[in-house]
Order: C-alpha cells, then structure tokens, then sequence
C-alpha cells in the first residue's frame, strides 16, 4: 500500500491516487466533470481541524440525542428521522437543558475525546452547546451521515440501536455544512466537497499511525509570521501575499525584504530542501524585492507585478506536476 505524508499536497495526490473520476489540469482539479481550483482542495485540508470539529459535534448531537429519548422512553426513531433540522433553533433552550443534564450520563464528552484522537485534533472539546447548536443545521439529515469503520464500532458498542437509524445511505450529509464554511454554493460543488471531504476522513485515519513520514495534527491555527523587526538580511519570511505569486516586496523598519506565499507549493518544495536553500532564495528575493520598490513609474510597476505573477504561476504548474 503506498504511503503519504500528512499534508495538504499529499492529500492532493491521495485523491488523484484513489478517486477514478478525477484528475488535474495545471492548476484545476477535476471531480467528474466539475473543475475546481486546487487551492480549494488544500483549503479543506488547511480546514481540517474546523471541520472534524464540527464533524464530531454533529456525531455527537445525533448519539445525544437518541440517547435522551430511549431513555425517557420516547418514540425517538421518529423524531431522529427528521435530525438535524433549521426547527430546532426554537426550541434551544430546551434542548440546550437536555442536552446538559444528560451530557455527562451518557458517556458523550469521553466519547466524542476518543474519537478526537483518532481524527488527530488538538484542543477539541465538546459541550452541550455546541452540540445543540450541530442539531439547528437545516440540510441532509443524520441517515445520510458518513461514518468511518471506527467510529461506528464504538457505537455499535455503545449504542447498537442508533445504527439502525443513522448512516444507512448515500451518506452525503456532510456536504452541506462544508458549503457553508467554505461559503461556496456552486452547481454541483456539494456533492464533490463531501467525496473530498469523505476521503479526507479516511487519508488522515489510514496514515496518521505512519511513523516514517510527517505527523501533521489538525490544530486550526495558521503559521505565525516572522516579525519584521528581528529579520537578518537572509531570514525567510512567510505570510500571506496579495495576488498568488510567490513573492512580494514589502517594506518595514527601515528596509525592503521579500515576503514569501506560504500557501505557493513552490515555497513547500523551497522548504523541503533546506536551510540552505532557504537562505539563498532569500537573498535572491530580498535584492528583487528592493529593485522593485525602487520602482517610481507605476506603468513600469505594473510590468514587474505581471512578470512576477507570470513566473510565479509557471512554477506553481511545475511543483503541483511535481506533486
């Protein structure tokens, strides 16, 4: 079985490697016949950690839930059916009490801490609240909820019964709510976010035991920047640049330096490489930076901005071939 390290161009690869209906041209990712940038393919993985956070609230809230109503003795197959539901938001504060006086009960933060592990999430932490806030989502409903061959033994294990009403078919529920964080509604980009999102699930739980390669834990947080002030003239810096391209100049604290795109695959190869190819790329960028701040036309700017992101992109095409 072929390895992958724990990264978002890894991932790229993992679905190329294993989904038959897609493909990437340049920079466009192909699922069946809907293209997609591939940045949006990195960014669900950068977004991991907001994901199988939400991911786990919605498991969590389902097996909450279903868990009140058996033990009250209520018809609770009945009203699960119809779970999550927009309907609920009325009615919060009632569920937000339920949910509170059974939470500990029924075992729900201990599992929910298991399965936190599994999906390599750090500072995880469910609460009543958030779960109520999981069952006020209006889309697919928990029936079509995926879930993985762990998860679902340990329910089986703990509650066998709500296996006959949840995660039975086209498990596609998930779609919606990575729509919504990622605010794209998009023709048919649903349907291809939860395949993505599905094998994302399954990437992270088949690799993440892979001592040879790297461990990456879906923390949520960005990389800090380099602050301006304590840069040496070869010191590399990262953050966020405003076209795409790989690099752009700024100016702080008395100098021009080069930010580096931290989000470029070219810079991830960079990276890879060493510090040594750091440091000379760094003093190759910092000297272009400084040239074109001393840039005073703006028609002449405008040629160095095109030139750059020219480049940038033509390299990007190269490292994602690479990829």
């Amino acid at each position: 079985m072929a390895e992958y390290a724990l990264d978002k161009y890894e991932f790229k690869k993992y679905l190329l490697d294993e989904l038959p209906d897609t493909r990437q041209e340049e920079l466009i990712f192909w699922k069946r016949n809907i293209p997609m940038p591939v940045d949006l393919i990195y960014n669900i993985f950068d977004k991991r950690g907001t994901l199988f956070s939400t991911y786990l609230n919605h498991i969590g809230a389902a097996y909450l839930f279903a868990w009140i109503g058996q033990t009250e003795d209520k018809d609770w197959s009945t009203s699960f059916s119809v779970q999550p539901t927009k309907e609920n938001i009325g009615h919060k504060a009632s569920l937000l009490e339920q949910f509170t006086h059974y939470f500990d009960q029924a075992g729900t933060g201990e599992m929910l801490a298991g399965f936190s592990e599994l999906f390599l999430l750090e500072n995880y932490h469910a609460d009543p609240a958030a779960l109520v806030e999981a069952i006020c989502h209006e889309g697919r409903k928990y029936k079509r909820l995926y879930l993985p061959a762990p998860v679902r033994q340990k329910l089986q294990e703990t509650f066998p019964e709500l296996l006959q009403f949840m995660a039975l078919s086209n498990w596609d529920m998930f779609s919606n709510v990575i729509a919504d964080e990622l605010k794209i509604y998009r023709m048919g980009f649903a349907d291809a976010f939860n395949g993505i999102f599905i094998k994302l699930i399954e990437f992270v739980l088949r690799f993440s035991g892979t001592t040879q390669k790297k461990y990456v834990s879906a923390t949520g947080y960005d990389l800090r920047q380099a602050k301006v002030s304590h840069l040496a003239e070869s010191e590399i810096t990262y953050g966020n640049v405003s076209d795409g391209s790989i690099w752009e100049p700024a100016y702080a604290s008395g100098r021009t330096y080069a930010i580096l795109n931290k989000l470029h695959p070219y810079c991830n190869e960079v990276q890879k490489n060493g510090d040594q190819a750091e440091s000379s790329l760094s003093e190759l960028l910092n000297v272009m930076a400084e040239k074109e701040n001393e840039i005073l036309r703006d028609r002449d700017k405008k040629v160095i901005e095109n030139f750059r992101q020219d480049v940038s992109r033509e390299l990007r095409i190269r490292a994602e071939q690479k990829g």
